[in-house]
């Protein structure tokens, strides 16, 4: 022990210490960035790339390509599934052209969450007052309403057009 105190007294004295400790700090951080490079290093596989353009060419008349080896079986679930992806494309395209605010659709806070059912033709409103409040339910129901129809209308959302149902549900 009091070799070491004498060793450090001598550094102190030759300022050394001063030129030691910066020195191993500098020497660690490059040993721990060599060992972290060689660990991560990987071998680099460029990949092709490819334009999205390449694959989402739209054809005139969607057709079901024929992939030859596949069996007759196969050739039928892929021109079936053609024929799915075509009507949700028809259903999606029906959706925005005659409620074209859809996608300003839902409402949503901590307090209600409005959609539209375009299956229904209607609108949901999932309200949720709180009971622990000075202000009644029915209050709260009343100025949670007044508040959605307000966004409706400014989002130009005709609110008289289609019929609302509206869902309480009391909170704690």
């Amino acid at each position: 022990m009091n070799t070491i105190q004498e060793l450090l007294n001598n550094l102190k004295q030759k300022n050394i210490i001063f030129l030691l400790i910066p020195g191993g700090a500098i020497l660690l951080m490059i040993i721990l960035i060599i060992s972290l490079v060689s660990q991560n290093r990987q071998t680099y596989h460029p990949q092709p790339t490819i334009s999205p353009t390449t694959y989402l060419q739209p054809s005139p008349t969607p057709t079901t390509p024929v992939i030859p080896g596949l069996n007759p079986t196969e050739q039928e679930k892929m021109k079936s599934q053609t024929q799915a992806d075509l009507k949700y494309s028809k259903y999606i395209k029906d959706i925005y052209t005659n409620y074209p605010w859809y996608n300003s659709l839902p409402l949503q806070t901590t307090s209600y969450f409005v959609y539209f059912d375009p299956n229904k033709k209607s609108f949901t409103g999932k309200l949720y007052p709180k009971s622990s409040t000075t202000t009644s339910v029915d209050q709260q129901v009343a100025l949670m309403k007044s508040e959605i129809l307000e966004k409706l209308k400014n989002l130009s959302i005709p609110t008289t057009t289609y019929p609302f149902d509206w869902q309480v549900t009391q909170q704690p």
